[in-house]
Order: structure tokens, then sequence, then C-alpha cells
């Protein structure tokens, strides 16, 4: 009997074999692999794009890559479609109809799990989620990264079979609806992450999902959750939990959650940057949770102790950038056996660092910007696991690392910003790749302390003590990426074969992912940078800046092709700057200031097309600064300190002989500033400060004829006290006649003028006649004679709006003062002698604003350099004036022709229609001012009118 049950038994487990072998070398239905063909047109994928679907041939379809098939029904149960994964991302131009699709996958009668990511879907932004909910038995749906936009459909809780829901890092919006959540009663992983959701979530909607172990609602920046609504208690056990970037119960003072001392399978908590206060529960460190993860927060108390003498399961601990005060525990490696990552940066912790600290599985550990004083711990040194140790910005000193260290897995070593006094012993640290020794009290040469390591990639010594020459043996690093040597003491030559660094020499291939994780600050184009991840790899840099370097700049320098960024300033450096710089084409900053540098800039360093910040002043350089391309935008700081060096237009004059001349505009560098023109393509240049120029031309050419309207509108006054003059006559022949004369000087003498110099002459004359008239009037005790219009002159400019408006104003202002007088004794002469202070306070007003504030407007600088670019002689005398030189360059013959301007007819001629409308203004002023403005002519020979 027993002998026939275990026959029975063999040939039950043949049989089933034989079937399964059958069902496996059969292969699925032909419905399905006709399906999973419809499926694949569907997904509108190209040829480069659907590589990871390019064994969808053939019969045996559950063969294919992503689809599996069960071993009883032989039909699809799973479908994994995930072409990012695989090749990185789809073609821009691909995307998925997924109402298409999904109807497809509807007909896969015992698929349950579906994976897809990467697909851009389109469609309305609800029908896209929706679509899925005919895929009423899936078990898991993933719709990772796959652009979905709108709200969350509330079909999605009519799936009741769901245990996996992740519709992470998309473009989902609007609120989490507790309703269709509460529906989802198998779901044991929900991740709604990287999202839009917006408002604020009770947590206990989730308080019924009693099989939810792992929830990811972060990065949702605008999502706030309330985790304390009275009478609530969780049905589930979590074992991951991520609110990361969320808003934690702004309602409930920010505390952090209670229901997670209910929480006793925690393994992963993270609760990042949401805004929580007040101190860290010490059951968060002391239960089975393995990663925690509190940084950017407001989290404070001294560092947390647990209850019972109990140890702690953490392997990664991160409570960077929060309040937590006091002294780290002297048996903190006892509470935390396990940790291998510490992260406690940024916070106000103090005191000796534990002097075991360091021993056992700790591989990672930041401690950086907190008060901790003393000495390194013993325990650091006996870190044999140790690979990253960042104990920056403390007060820590003595000796950085002492001869019996033994810590050969150590990668990165950042010490800056500390008071040690002996610089490391490097010597058991052979695969050290960061050294950051920046800002301490180190002294010494560096060659006794820094041997040849081919793995270090940085090196950065700056604001120490160090002194000697710069090792040569530096040049042996062939991994060097950053050298910062700034701000010591070192002297002698630069080494010349620093040029033969590999990534120096040429840009970096080589990858290393230990240069990602510890972010670096960098001074470069000026400004302190932070490099964190990729840019690292990718930046390269030698600062020797601030030291006591002497000779010249080697010429192999220019070799050095893979460079972005070269400091050699405030050093003794004389001799030429190398030619050969121009082959830096990676370069994009290179500073050179304050030393002893002479000869000319090469014009050939105008190629570095990636230089953003340059500059050479305070040297002995002369010559002509570079004008090519971007180098037009470097402003003055770039150049000054330089006594020899200036700034050149290049344009060309043709002289009656048809015969071209190239010549040379040539400024000091103490007036580039103001006279160096913008790019002339550049059209924002023409443009900018554009408001500003019109409204500054807009005063100057009301001041323009602001005394001319003054003593008009005060001639009833004047009238008053010289009954036998006529006032109005006196002043228009006087002023006129002047002005003809002075336009007719003008013309003839217009290349030779300085017009800014005429300017400023005419404006301060206003002022200076406006106030002669107040003088007279107070001192003649109104008994002066014709005497008080002498030296009035008039300049008349040509602004147009001004010079209208200006009428108007000063109508404006002599009726006012008029008004307010009128009833008062000597009322007509106090008006008149304050509305001549106000014009005298407008004209000095008009002096200051040419003089200081109109030359410097941009648009004003563009077009006047535009101008003199351009061979305008008028621009030429003014810049001669302001102490510009003007150069001709020889291109012919040395007693060639000199240039002719215009006959006086052939420049009357020309100009015939101005003349005339000067003639016809002139007759017309004389023909109708007298008589328009008193009509009581009186007995004098003009008559009646």
């Amino acid at each position: 009997m027993k002998r026939s049950y275990i026959m029975m038994v063999v040939v039950v487990v043949v049989v089933m074999s034989l079937l399964n072998c059958y069902v496996e070398c059969e292969g699925c239905s032909e419905e399905e692999r006709s399906l999973l063909l419809q499926l694949k047109s569907s997904l509108n994928l190209s040829n480069e794009d659907s590589f990871h679907l390019s064994d969808w041939e053939g019969q045996y379809c559950c063969e294919w890559g992503g689809a599996s098939c069960s071993n009883t029904t032989s039909r699809v149960f799973q479908l994994l479609l995930d072409p990012v994964g695989q090749q990185g991302s789809l073609s821009a131009d691909r995307i998925w109809y997924p109402k298409e699709s999904v109807n497809i996958l509807a007909q896969f009668k015992e698929l349950q799990y579906l994976y897809m990511s990467g697909y851009r879907m389109n469609g309305s932004d609800i029908l896209r989620v929706q679509a899925f909910c005919k895929l009423q038995y899936l078990k898991e749906l993933t719709l990772y990264s796959t652009s979905l936009e709108g709200k969350i459909p509330h079909c999605i809780g009519n799936m009741h079979s769901l245990q996996v829901l992740d519709l992470s890092d998309n473009q989902l919006q609007g609120t989490i609806s507790p309703l269709t959540i509460n529906n989802l009663t198998m779901i044991t992983d929900l991740s709604l992450s990287n999202n839009h959701f917006v408002g604020t979530i009770p947590f206990s909607m989730f308080a019924n999902l009693s099989k939810l172990i792992s929830l990811d609602l972060s990065n949702n920046y605008q999502l706030e959750v309330e985790t304390e609504p009275p009478n609530w208690a969780p049905h589930f056990q979590l074992t991951n939990l991520n609110l990361a970037n969320c808003k934690l119960n702004r309602l409930s003072g920010s505390i952090v959650p209670s229901f997670l001392s209910t929480q006793h399978t925690l393994e992963s908590l993270i609760l990042s940057n949401s805004s929580l206060a007040g101190d860290i529960p010490s059951y968060l460190l002391y239960n089975s949770t393995q990663y925690l993860y509190l940084q950017g927060n407001s989290l404070g108390g001294p560092f947390p102790l647990p209850h019972q003498n109990t140890t702690s399961s953490l392997s990664s601990l991160d409570i960077s950038n929060n309040l937590v005060y006091g002294s780290l525990p002297v048996n903190f490696v006892d509470l935390f056996p396990f940790l291998y990552h510490c992260d406690m940066s940024a916070n106000a912790l103090q005191g000796n660092l534990p002097p075991r600290m360091g021993i056992g599985t700790l591989q990672w550990l930041f401690l950086s910007d907190n008060n901790f004083s003393g000495e390194m711990p013993p325990g650091l040194m006996k870190s044999i696991n140790m690979a990253y140790l960042a104990l920056s910005n403390n007060r820590l000193q003595g000796e950085m690392l002492p001869g019996n260290v033994s810590m050969e897995g150590l990668a990165c070593l950042e010490l800056d910003g500390n008071e040690f006094t002996i610089p490391p012993d490097l010597s058991k640290t052979p695969f050290l790749v960061i050294l950051n020794i920046r800002n301490n009290h180190l002294s010494g040469n560096i060659s006794s302390w820094l041997p040849v390591n081919q793995y270090l990639t940085v090196l950065l010594v700056r604001g120490n003590h160090f002194e000697g020459s710069i090792p040569s043996h530096i040049c042996q690093m062939e991994s060097l990426h950053l050298l910062d040597l700034s701000n010591n003491s070192l002297g002698g030559a630069i080494p010349s074969c620093l040029a033969s660094v590999p990534d120096w020499k040429s840009r970096p291939v080589a990858y290393n992912p230990r240069m990602e994780v510890i972010p670096i600050d960098l001074i470069t184009k000026g400004i302190s940078y932070n490099y964190t991840g990729m840019p690292v790899q990718w930046m390269t840099l030698i600062d020797l800046s601030m030291n006591k370097l002497t000779g010249a700049i080697p010429f192999e320098m220019g070799n050095m092709t893979g460079l972005r960024a070269l400091n050699l300033s405030h050093n003794l450096l004389n001799g030429p700057l190398p030619v050969s710089f121009q082959n830096m084409e990676n370069l994009e900053s290179l500073d050179l200031s304050h030393n002893n540098l002479t000869g000319k800039i090469p014009q050939e360093i105008t190629k570095l097309s990636f230089l953003g910040a340059f500059s050479v002043a305070f040297n002995n350089l002369s010559g002509e600064i570079p004008s090519q391309g971007h180098f037009l935008t470097f402003t003055n700081s770039s150049y000054e300190g330089n006594q020899e060096i200036c700034y050149c237009l290049s344009y060309r004059l043709v002289h009656k002989a048809n015969l071209q001349e190239t010549c040379h505009l040539c400024f000091s560098v103490h007036w580039r500033e103001a006279a160096m023109p913008m790019t002339p393509n550049d059209e924002n240049a023409a443009i900018k400060g554009k408001y500003t120029a019109m409204f500054l031309c807009w005063i100057l050419g009301a001041g323009s004829l602001f005394p001319w309207n003054s003593m008009l509108t005060t001639l009833d006054y004047y009238i008053a006290i010289f009954p036998n003059y006529h006032p109005s006559r006196v002043l228009t022949i006087a002023v006129l006649s002047f002005a003809f004369g002075t336009i007719i000087i003008m013309t003839y003498y217009e290349a030779k003028m300085n017009t800014r110099r005429r300017n400023l002459i005419g404006y301060t004359l206003y002022f200076i006649g406006s106030v002669s008239v107040l003088v007279l009037n107070l001192t003649t005790s109104r008994s002066g004679g014709i005497g008080a219009y002498i030296g009035f002159p008039e300049l008349l400019q040509s602004f147009l709006a001004g010079l209208a408006a200006s009428g108007t104003i000063t109508s404006a202002f002599r009726l006012a003062m008029k008004a307010a007088f009128e009833n008062t004794k000597g009322g007509l002469r106090k008006g008149a002698l304050l509305f001549l202070a106000l014009s005298a306070s407008f004209e000095l007003v008009c002096v200051f604003l040419y003089a200081y504030v109109f030359f410097k407007v941009p648009i004003v600088k563009y077009y006047h350099s535009k101008a003199s670019a351009e061979g305008s002689k008028t621009v030429s005398i003014d810049l001669t004036d302001a102490g510009i030189q003007v150069q001709a360059t020889p291109s012919g013959e040395e007693d060639r022709e000199q240039f002719e301007r215009l006959s006086n007819k052939q420049l009357l001629l020309k100009n015939i229609d101005y003349a005339i409308d000067i003639f016809l203004i002139c007759v017309q002023t004389f023909s109708i001012f007298p008589g328009f403005l008193d009509e009581d002519t009186g007995s004098h020979g003009l008559g009646s009118w």
C-alpha cells in the first residue's frame, strides 16, 4: 500500500512537470500574442526607442522581454515597460496615447502587475489616469514619470485589488481626496511623490489602511500634512515613511508626528525640510529604525539620549541644519554600533569629540559648522573604515592627522576653518581624493608633509602660513583638478611642469564618483561658488594668488587647454603676459592683477571665447587694450592701475582725393569707463537708460529757455520801474542779436568746438545771468538801468520738448507768483524776485545734471562712442579736451595730403534749409515779440508795431 502511494506521487510529479514543459514550450496564447503586438504598435515608438521591445516577435511571447506568463495558465500576468531604465530617455517627439493602449491592456484577463516608466502621455488631463481604472484586477500599477497631469480620478478608489500604486514624478495637481484613498483597503505601497499636490490633508485618512507599509508623499512643496487631529489611531505598521519637503503640522506647532511612537517596525523615516520644530524625540533614534533623515528643520534641544540602557539600530542618521546643541555623549560609539553614515553638521554642538568616535562601522562622518573644540580624538586615528571625514568650521586645534594614523580607506578629508597648527601626515592615506585644509594656522614647507598621491583630485590649502616654493612633485599628481594654494607666503617661480598635469592639459575625461559626494566652495570670477555633483567633475582651477611668487609666467602654461580658471593675482610676477595664453580655449576666468607684468597685452588673447572674467589691473602694462569680441564688455576695473595702457577705436576717414586712412581714437584707461563704447550690435546697449535720458533732455531743454522766458514774464515789473525805456525791445534786440552772431560763429568753427564745454559754459552763464538780475535789482534799489541786461547771453539748444514746455512752466510760475503777492506791499517786485530765484535754481540743477549725470547714462555713452567710432570730428575734439588722445596710423606716404573740410560756400549750400529756418525765426521774433508783449509802444521810432 505504501509502495503504491509513493508510485502515485511520482506519477503526479512527472505529469505536472510535463504540463509545465508543455506550457513553457508552447508559449502564450495566440490571442495574447496578438494583443502584445497591438500594444507595441500603440506605444508609438520609433526604431531607436523600441529597442527594449525588439524581441517581441516569434511565437513564444512568454519569453519576450518585459512580459511574464503564469506557469499554470500561460497567460500574461505582468508587463514591465521601462525604456527609460534601459536607455535613459525616449525621443522628445514620442507621445503615448493611453486610452487606446489601456483598451488593449484590459483584454489581458490575468494581468496583475503593470510597470510603465518614461512614456509621455497624451490626452485630456484626467482621462490619462482614468483610462487605467478599467484594469480592475491589477495588484500593482506603476506609472512613474509618464507626464500625468490633472487630479487623481475618484475611480482609482474602485481598484480594490491594488496593492502597489506608484504615480510619482509626474505633474499631478489639486488635492488628494481622502475618499479615494480610503477605498484602497488592500494597498501596501503608495507613492505620490514629486508632484504638485496642494492643500491640507489629514494623515488620519490613511488610518484604516491596515496593510499599508510604505507611504511616500515627498517633494510636494505646497502640500500641508496634519498628523495631530484628535481621536484617531493608526491600524497600520509602516516600514517606510517619506514626507520630505512637505509642510508638517502647521496647525499644531510643527511638532514631530506623535503617531510615530506607535510604529514599531519603521525602518526608514524621512522628514527632512518639513518645517518641524521642538525637540527630537529619543524614540526616533533608539528603535528599529535604520534610516533617519531629519535635516533642514528647526529641531533643537540637546542630543537625544535613550531612556533605558538600549542601543540604536540606526545605520544612517542625518540631523544636519537644525538647532541641536550641547555635547555628544562620550559613549556615542556604543549607543550607535551599526552606524556607518552620520551627518550632524550645521547645528550648535560643542565640546570635545567623543574619544572613540570613528571606531567601528562608521564610514561617513560630517560634523562641520558646529562649535567642537579640542584635538582630534584617538578613535579617528584608528578608523580603518572611514571614507569621508568633514569637520570644517569648528574650533579644533593641534595636529590634523598624527603619524600613527591608520585611515587607508580615507577618500575625503575636510578640516578647513579650524585652528590646527600642524599639517596632516598623509603617508597612510594613499587613496585620498579630496584634501581641504584651508583657513587654519598651518606653517612650514608644503613638500614636507605632502607626498605624491596619484588619486588626489582636489588640493585646497588656502589661507595658511606655508612658506618655501611650490613643490614640483605636485606635477606628478596626475589626477589633480583643483589646486588652491592662495593666501600663503609661498615664493620662488611657478613650476612650468604644472602644464603637464593631464586634466589641465586637456579636458577631464575620467569620472570619479567620490568627487560628487562633498560640495566644494571655490572662488572664481571674483565670486565664491558652491560646486556639487557633476560640475565638480568638469571644473578645473589653479589659484596661486596672494603669495610672493616671482619670475615670469611660464610660457608652457598656455598649453593648459583644459583649465577653466587661473588666478595668479597679488604676487610679484614680472615679464610679459605669454602669447601662448591664446591656446587656453576653455578658460573662463583669468586674474593676473596686482603684479609687475610689463609689455603689451597680446591681441591674440581675444580668441578665448569662453572668458567671462578678466583682470590685468595694477601692473605695468602698456599699449592697446584688446578691443575685439567680448573683450569690449570688460570694464575699466579690468585694466586700471596700468598708466601707459589705452583703449583704441579704429575708423576710416576719406579725404577729397578719395584716399582712405585708418585712424585710431585712443582713450586713457582713466577715461575708458565713461567713454568706452558698448558693443555696436548690442540692441540693449542702445536703449538702456532711454527714459532716464529722455527726462534729462527734457529738463535740459527747459533749462535752455528758462532764463529767456523768465525775463519775458517779468517784463511787467521792469516796465513799471523803467517807464522811460521799452524793456521788451531792449531784451529782444540784445539777446537775439547775440544769439544770431553766436550761431554764425558756431557754424563756422563747428569742427573745432568742444560741444560739452560750450554747453556747460552756456548753462553756467544762464545761472550767472539769472543771479545777476537778482543782485543788480537788490543792490541798486530798483534804480539801475539797461546795465542790468548786459552780459546775459542766450545759447539756444534744440531740446524741443523742453523748449516748448519752458514757456508753459514759466508762465504758470509767474501767474502763481503774481497771484500770491498781488495784494501785498511791493508785491510786483517780490513776485518777480522770487520767480527769478526759482529760475536761477533751475539753471543750477541743469549745470549739475549736464556736468555729472547726463554723460553717464548708458544710451548717451553708446551714441557718443558710436559717433566717435564713425569719425565725428566734434566728438573727437571733445574727447581730446577730456584727456583722450587721437592718433593716426600711417597708411601711405608721410606727406599725404591732409584732410580738408567743406568750404564755407559748400557748407552753406549743403545746409541752406537750416540757414533759412534760422533767419526766418529771427525775423519772426523781431517782428512779433515787442508788439505782442507790450502793446503800448510809446513814442519810440519803431511806430505802432
